[in-house]
């Protein structure tokens, strides 16, 4: 429909959004998800260009991000891979080739919900430009270089976030690959870790 006859902006009526999600619903959380991401920058163009809240959009967005939730994995699939690895690691070699044999080459998909930070970008600069190429861990030389010819170092907080750890300079460190891995699943720095 149009908006006015200046405006160039079209949209789909909330009611046929709402009936194209349902479609697409139908063939699982995956699809659902990619609708859904596609649905919200159409809405966030339409306002851009009308100036104003699409109301029975925003709805039908919220509506089925509800369904999403409610289709989506809410575990850990990390955790849960390595439960079944230790358990795996225990079982005899012939229990392991048994199911290797009827075991199904691709894996299955999943849309798992998680909570990201936004971090500071300032923050991973100013770091990497302190370690200047040299892991704050071991104090080697960075493993390798990026495509962009950066040193490749990863900034760890010394506190995680998820833990109430702040997202600043003093709170952060770059270390290489390996001591990054380290400093989250190690024996000498796991114990440390808040449960």
């Amino acid at each position: 429909m149009r908006r006015g006859t200046r405006g160039f902006a079209t949209t789909i009526a909330a009611n046929a959004w709402k009936l194209y999600l349902e479609d697409i619903a139908q063939d699982g959380a995956g699809p659902l998800s990619v609708a859904l991401d596609t649905f919200l920058s159409h809405i966030v163009y339409i306002q851009s260009k009308t100036k104003g809240p699409e109301a029975p959009l925003h709805q039908v967005h919220d509506e089925f991000v509800e369904l999403l939730k409610g289709m989506a994995l809410h575990e850990t699939v990390a955790e849960n891979l390595n439960a079944a690895v230790q358990k795996s690691l225990k079982s005899s070699a012939d229990e392991r080739r048994e199911r290797l044999a009827s075991a199904n080459r691709q894996p299955e998909q999943v849309v798992v919900l998680t909570r990201a930070f936004r971090r500071n970008p300032d923050v991973i600069a100013e770091v990497l430009l302190r370690a200047d190429g040299t892991c704050e861990g071991c104090g080697q030389s960075a493993p390798f270089e990026r495509s962009d010819g950066r040193p490749y170092l990863e900034v760890h907080h010394r506190r995680r976030l998820a833990d109430g750890g702040d997202d600043s300079v003093e709170n952060a460190m770059a270390l290489c690959p390996n001591c990054h891995r380290e400093r989250h699943y190690g024996i000498n720095y796991v114990s440390d870790a808040p449960k």
